[in-house]
């Protein structure tokens, strides 16, 4: 009613009727229908028909409904290395793609890690079971779904009063300019309709990700090589042993004349130092004990 008012002042004409627009224009609340005008104002709005959710997003049920499914499954393998190729070649056959991969090897040449895959919704079962029959054994393997249709109505619905909002102004913008012309009546015109302009954004950018996820279906796909259990047969060979031994020997003989090193250089001199001050306290001693013997009682 209060955006009514101002285009019915704007169009009304005369030197009374000076357009106010200092303050934000009103915005229309989630749901609201699209703003209604008589005569005094007839604009061409040039809405854009926002299509239903059945017809404008793939992958949804068959009664209609938008679902985003996602799946996630462990695969023990012999062959990690091979299993990931594996992983990443089964996504191509159903229509998908491989979009991160976090791998790593052990020292032994173990190969495990994450793969993270995009395939077509319809196809996602077919993957899953694919995937399936590449391990070993599989731990865990669930598929999530959630129903995001009333998300997408509540997106349509808001883009649709948004884009008819934007329209009328882009509309009034023009008669303002044209019949009033002030820089506060522009200014805030322009303001409102950047603001507008956000939203439609925001609420875009938001319902092309929910359609994205219910035409593509997210699969984590975890790859682990299985240990062997097998013991291993080992062979007696020869020149090994020979060479095993030899170097045996040859750490021995080392180490004998390590001891040797470390008896000559720490043991010995440390011996020696100590006989000399044995003797040096013997001698003293000896001269001490004839004067002793003198001094008389």
């Amino acid at each position: 009613m209060l955006t009514l008012a101002l285009l019915t002042a704007a169009c009304g004409g005369g030197d009374d009727a000076a357009f106010d627009v200092a303050g934000p224009m009103p915005m229309p609340a989630p749901g609201m229908p699209d703003i209604a005008f008589d005569g005094s104002a007839s604009f061409d709005r040039g809405v854009e028909t926002v299509p239903s959710v059945s017809s404008s997003v793939e992958g949804r049920a068959d009664d209609g409904r938008a679902i985003v499914r996602n799946a996630s499954i462990e695969l023990v393998v012999d062959d990690g290395a091979a299993a990931v190729d594996a992983v990443a070649a089964q996504a191509l056959v159903f229509g998908g793609h491989v979009t991160t991969t976090a791998l790593s090897r052990d020292e032994d040449g173990t190969v495990s890690g994450t793969l993270v895959l995009r395939v077509p919704a319809e196809r996602l079962d077919e993957l899953v079971d694919a995937l399936d029959d590449l391990a070993r054994s599989v731990p865990f393997r669930t598929i999530d779904e959630m129903d995001v249709t009333l998300e997408l109505s509540d997106l349509d619905a808001r883009l649709a009063n948004l884009r008819a909002f934007e329209d009328e102004l882009r509309t009034l913008l023009t008669e303002v300019r044209e019949r009033d012309g002030t820089v506060e009546g522009l200014v805030a015109v322009a303001a409102q309709l950047n603001a507008v302009r956000t939203e439609i954004d925001m609420f875009e950018g938001r319902r092309i990700q929910l359609a994205d996820q219910v035409a593509m279906s997210t699969v984590f796909v975890s790859v682990s090589q299985a240990r062997s259990t097998t013991p291993v047969v080992g062979t007696w060979d020869l020149p090994t042993v020979v060479r095993d031994a030899l170097a045996a020997t040859v750490r021995l003989g080392q180490l004998v004349v390590e001891g040797v090193v470390w008896l000559l250089l720490t043991v010995v001199p440390a011996l020696v130092a100590l006989v000399v001050i044995v003797g040096i306290v013997r001698a003293v001693r000896r001269r001490r004990a004839p004067a002793d013997m003198d001094l008389p009682g």
